[in-house]
């Protein structure tokens, strides 16, 4: 993002976005305690680009994704948490298709991770078309990505929950913290997961 945020600059082509620096600002104001994080994020702001992932903040997440959608800035680099049903549609996604996951190391995606991440670009009502792109390194990368990705079978949907207490507890402090400032009790917690494929 910040060398996207120096690119957009350093060619003047920030300048399609001047309520970015309003944006950027209001960032700033909002937040209660500021880090490196928050300011990294000002800065790529103030210059048409942000970035999106778990480790913001409910209030950074929601003026990125805010500015996104109406068009206010051009470009998130994201983590897949945009590809995991948040509604913020895209006239063009590029897609890492080799990622790193701590448990099993450099891996594809998956194909139903490619469709939902790819599924953001050209949504009906608010883009004619859309583009989902996948970088390929050469010509068999690339037919093997397009056979792969394009014409390959989703897998079975399978919850990881209950196979790595990492992952559950990181959906338990996400639900605690989407819950704003109301108390979560044992109780939401188990009628949240009732509603998992765990």
């Amino acid at each position: 993002a910040v060398k996207l945020a120096n690119f957009l600059e350093k060619t003047g082509l920030h300048s399609l976005f001047p309520e970015a620096k309003k944006i950027a600002q209001k960032l700033l104001e909002s937040v209660d305690e500021m880090t490196p994080l928050t300011e990294e994020l000002a800065y790529t702001l103030h210059r048409g680009v942000a970035f999106h992932h778990a480790g913001l903040t409910r209030e950074e997440r929601e003026i990125v994704e805010k500015a996104f959608r109406e068009r206010k800035i051009g470009v998130i680099v994201s983590t897949p948490t945009l590809g995991a049903g948040i509604n913020l549609p895209a006239r063009r996604v590029i897609i890492e298709h080799i990622v790193y996951d701590p448990l099993f190391g450099y891996q594809k995606i998956t194909v139903a991770q490619y469709k939902q991440r790819g599924g953001r670009a050209g949504r009906p009502g608010l883009d004619k078309i859309g583009e989902a792109i996948l970088v390929a390194k050469n010509e068999d990368e690339l037919f093997d990505a397009f056979k792969y990705y394009i014409f390959g079978e989703i897998e079975p949907i399978q919850s990881i929950l209950g196979q790595n207490i990492s992952t559950l507890r990181e959906q338990v402090l996400a639900f605690i913290v989407t819950g704003g400032n109301r108390l979560v009790t044992i109780d939401d917690l188990l009628e949240f997961f009732k509603e998992t494929f765990y």
